[in-house]
């Protein structure tokens, strides 16, 4: 498993207080691994821990059928992290993802 998803899975789980390393990480990865990564959360007690988080850019459908590039926006816990990428990515937050789908 490559170093950085260890260390993203340990600062979801709270095992490392990264913070600042998990906000510049997010930015940079496809929704499709975050959301699988943020399934960790039902094992920690992080989900609701306020801290601010970048979006990562994607192209998604907007209400009209038209794809649109998301703007930056900013979350400020893990649980709004996903429940901000499954709305623009049109997937039910009860919908398992594969761990690492790329």
């Amino acid at each position: 498993m490559a170093e950085d998803i260890k260390k993203a899975i340990s600062v979801i789980l709270g095992i490392i207080d990264d913070v600042e390393w998990i906000s510049e990480w997010v930015i940079k990865q496809r929704p499709s691994k975050i959301l699988g990564l943020l399934q960790f959360m039902k094992f920690s007690s992080m989900e609701n821990n306020v801290f601010k988080l970048n979006l990562p850019r994607f192209i998604f459908k907007d209400e009209n059928g038209d794809f649109q590039m998301n703007s930056s926006e900013t979350v400020t816990s893990l649980i709004d992290l996903d429940t901000n990428l499954r709305k623009h990515l049109g997937i039910p937050s009860n919908c398992r993802l594969p761990l690492i789908a790329d």
